[in-house]
């Protein structure tokens, strides 16, 4: 019977065991003597696989299929962020200033502010809040939509992010949605938001 060893990363499995790798950083160890596979993530001291199996062909198989599971999730983590770095790119590259941003948050009541871009320096840009029409649609209920160039507030500076800016720790501003008529005038839409006593 085999022993048991370690590597450095605390990791236990049977002297004499192959040593796969997938994508992700995944270790597996599988013992051909023992039929056993001891896989762990990365720099994990407690395995995510510890299997005894029948038959060594159907540990291969078994080997196989999970060290196939973790690359295709790694291929998957790679493309997302290739396609986040993407849009964040093109973000970057089509926000203008005079571009509005909208906010839309609260719990008991939903609050609506508006921010125009005032400037654009690399990966941030300058925006002012400003001044909102108000359409009452109920009992503490309307629509608002934006004052362009009607400042309220003060420069504040922004990290462009993937199609949005943070205006707080916990309150994203969104590109606020336009309609462009035939003189190319941009029509604001009217955003939802209400009030409490």
């Amino acid at each position: 019977m085999k022993n048991f060893t370690q590597n450095e990363k605390g990791q236990m499995f049977y002297e004499g065991s192959l040593v796969l790798t997938a994508k992700d950083g995944s270790i597996f160890f599988v013992s051909t003597e023992m039929l056993v596979c001891k896989a762990y993530r990365a720099k994990a001291k407690k395995p995510f696989i510890n299997t005894r199996y029948r038959t060594i062909e159907r540990m291969k198989q078994a080997v196989s299929q999970e060290i196939k599971a973790c690359n295709d999730r790694q291929d998957r983590k790679e493309k997302e962020k290739q396609d986040k770095a993407e849009r964040l790119k093109d973000f970057r590259k089509k926000l203008q200033v005079g571009d509005i941003f909208s906010t839309h948050w609260g719990y008991e009541q939903t609050n609506v502010e508006f921010y125009q871009v005032t400037a654009i320096k690399g990966a941030f840009c300058e925006v002012r809040e400003i001044a909102k029409r108000s359409h009452d649609t109920g009992y503490m209920q309307s629509e608002v939509s934006p004052k362009q160039n009607e400042f309220t507030g003060e420069v504040i500076k922004k990290k462009i992010l993937d199609g949005y800016i943070m205006i707080t720790s916990y309150i994203r501003a969104t590109l606020h949605e336009y309609e462009t008529l035939a003189t190319g005038t941009k029509v604001y839409k009217r955003a939802y938001t209400s009030s409490y006593a």
